[in-house]
C-alpha cells in the first residue's frame, strides 16, 4: 500500500467510495497490489486479462462503425 502511495495500481484513485483491496491471481494466488474495488471487479470481469486485447480492439473499432455511424 506504502509503495503504491495509498492508491489504486490501475486507476490512481485513493478508493473513495471504492475500497482499496488487495488483488492476487487466481492461477498462482500470488499478491499483485491493491486496487479499488471498481478495478478489481472489473478485472474479474475481464477474466484476470484474458479478455482486454478483445475489448480494446472493439473500442478501437465497433462495429457500428462499419455502417458509417
Amino acid at each position: 500500500m506504502k509503495a503504491q502511495g495509498g492508491r489504486c495500481a490501475i486507476c490512481g484513485s485513493d478508493g473513495g467510495v471504492w475500497t482499496l483491496v488487495l488483488d492476487h491471481d487466481h492461477e498462482t494466488n500470488r499478491n499483485r497490489g491493491m486496487l479499488c474495488q471498481r478495478c478489481n471487479t472489473g478485472l474479474g470481469m475481464f477474466y484476470d486479462g484474458a479478455l482486454f486485447e478483445a475489448a480494446q480492439k472493439y473500442l478501437d473499432n465497433p462495429p457500428a462503425r462499419q455502417f458509417g455511424r
